[in-house]
């Protein structure tokens, strides 16, 4: 094929990628308008909460409930579902599976949630229009990156990755902190941090294997690892800081050793790599704790 054949089709690609761009940047913009418009609607309204009396397991427990969780949850909920039609309606991912592309998903729903709950108990009032802007804009990098990372093939671009990992492990942090803030009894407490690490080990470990079966089994075993682990800090007489930052360490380590198991490259030295981290973080946390 000469030149002038292959010309129509490079511009016949090159307009269908402007064409998919100006429509994903539409979609997203729609997306992100009516979460930050959720989230505005959120915190300018009073919510009722409900206390609820109960025994599990022959033992009284109590719990207070807020209408405003439904709310988060739709928010949640709908920025996974756009997120989904955003990512699928990429070129490059047109052809894959819409369950391979799962694990894009946990990181801004989740960041939206986080939001709702940062927003609410820390950030004063007057700073709620600041607060909202500032997780627009970060929802926005965060699809920006995706992006950039689906326009290039793998390895192409590590600054990207390595943004998305450290956001992911950010936002675990700060879920850990916050749950282990509420000193809520196990039951309740685990089944959050089981929840939130394997979202968040999904995106973590997506594109490491060649099957992404793999990839979101080893992010559901991280997930239980996590909420057994959450039973012993529980009953560690510790602060809840402490407690979310040694849950967020367990996280690190084992997403590591999970994208090294998968990449063939679980050797002794990366577990000896990883034994050393785990022990001076233990170390710090004892010490500064």
């Amino acid at each position: 094929m000469d030149d002038r054949q292959r010309t129509p089709l490079l511009g016949g690609q090159r307009i269908a990628r402007e064409t998919w761009r100006a429509a994903a940047s539409y979609r997203l913009v729609l997306l992100l308008a009516l979460v930050l418009l959720g989230l505005a609607l959120l915190l300018t309204v009073e919510w009722k909460s409900y206390t609820l009396h109960l025994t599990p397991f022959q033992s009284p427990l109590t719990v207070t409930i807020s209408l405003v969780w439904p709310v988060i949850g739709l928010l949640t909920a709908g920025m996974a579902l756009g997120a989904a039609g955003i990512f699928q309606y990429h070129p490059a991912t047109r052809s894959q599976p819409a369950a391979g592309l799962v694990a894009l998903w946990p990181l801004p729903a989740l960041t939206v949630s986080l939001a709702a709950l940062l927003l609410q108990e820390v950030m004063p009032g007057e700073l709620w229009a600041g607060g909202i802007a500032a997780t627009g804009a970060l929802l926005y990098a965060i699809f920006r990156l995706e992006y950039r990372l689906m326009d290039r093939p793998a390895g192409k671009s590590p600054w990207s990755e390595w943004a998305i990992q450290i956001l992911a492990y950010l936002a675990a942090l700060a879920y850990f902190v916050l749950i282990c803030r509420t000193r809520l009894r196990t039951l309740l407490s685990a089944p959050g941090v089981l929840t939130v690490g394997g979202l968040l080990a999904m995106r973590l470990l997506h594109g490491v294997a060649s099957d992404w079966r793999k990839e979101n089994a080893c992010a559901l075993a991280i997930g239980l690892t996590l909420g057994q682990a959450t039973w012993a800090v529980n009953y560690w007489p510790w602060p809840s800081t402490v407690g979310g930052v040694l849950l967020s360490l367990l996280f690190y380590v084992f997403v590591g050793l999970a994208r090294r198991s998968l990449q063939s490259r679980l050797t002794r030295w990366a577990l000896l790599e990883y034994g050393v981290v785990t022990l001076l973080g233990l170390g710090l946390l004892i010490r500064f704790g």
